[in-house]
């Protein structure tokens, strides 16, 4: 049985892993535990599990299995539950899996149309065929996209314009040494720019909760100080020039 506990040997592949995980998610149900300490107990280990993935492979679990981890890493709290809960048992509330075809401006807000994933969604035909709801209004959550290359943001584009920073792995974030220092376009660390949190994301995978960040914070202002001399003394000999 595949293993990923401290001190086991790391999965080499995407298929190995994804078998990995479930295998302790097994072995904890058999000792009577919760599938939640598994995900929460791979919190620590996630960056190494990433990083010693090949490119190719981080790209299969990236496509393939990285969503249903999300879904399962970053969970609601229990509060939060219940109140969806109780609204979806009144009726208040109704969840469906699917994409959405079209959406048109009504005088009363937008009519949406959606082909249901999977099963059939209530006021369907069938399984398959779309469903268009009348909605008040429409509220993009889909989160923040992946590809920083893409969004338009002044900072960003200038600074990929200008060679000092390339996407990260896979498109993921920004690319940075271990230390998050954003390499340029030729693949060498900057002296002057770092990167924290979700920008480290194509290295790390796991660099959105406030534990992981905390800790990058805390390695930068060890590293800021000696850099900052560094880059004075540069500065000193190119005058020196």
């Amino acid at each position: 049985m595949a293993s990923i506990t401290a001190g086991a040997a790391t999965p080499d592949g995407a298929r190995q892993l994804v078998a990995a995980v479930r295998a302790e998610i097994g072995l904890a149900a058999a000792l009577g535990q919760d599938w939640r300490t598994v995900v929460d107990g791979l919190r620590p280990r996630t960056p190494a599990l990433w990083a010693a993935l090949p490119e190719a492979e981080r790209a299969r679990l990236h496509r393939h299995a990285l969503r249903y981890w999300e879904v399962h890493r970053h969970r609601m709290a229990p509060e939060v539950a219940g109140r969806i809960e109780t609204l979806r048992r009144s009726g208040r509330l109704q969840v469906m899996a699917g994409r959405v075809v079209s959406v048109a401006a009504t005088s009363g807000g937008a009519a949406v149309t959606v082909r249901p994933r999977g099963g059939r969604a209530a006021g369907a035909a069938s399984p398959s065929a779309e469903v268009t709801i009348q909605a008040g209004a429409v509220i993009r959550c889909t989160g923040p996209t992946e590809r920083l290359d893409s969004v338009g943001d002044p900072l960003l584009d200038g600074l990929f314009a200008g060679g000092d920073a390339r996407p990260g792995p896979l498109g993921l974030g920004l690319a940075v040494d271990d230390d998050g220092r954003l390499l340029d376009r030729a693949g060498e660390p900057s002296d002057t720019l770092w990167a924290l949190g979700p920008l480290r994301r194509g290295a790390l995978l796991e660099t959105t909760a406030i534990p992981e960040i905390r800790e990058q914070a805390a390695a930068l202002a060890r590293i800021l100080p000696e850099a900052a001399v560094a880059v004075e003394i540069g500065y000193a000999l190119e005058e020196a020039r």
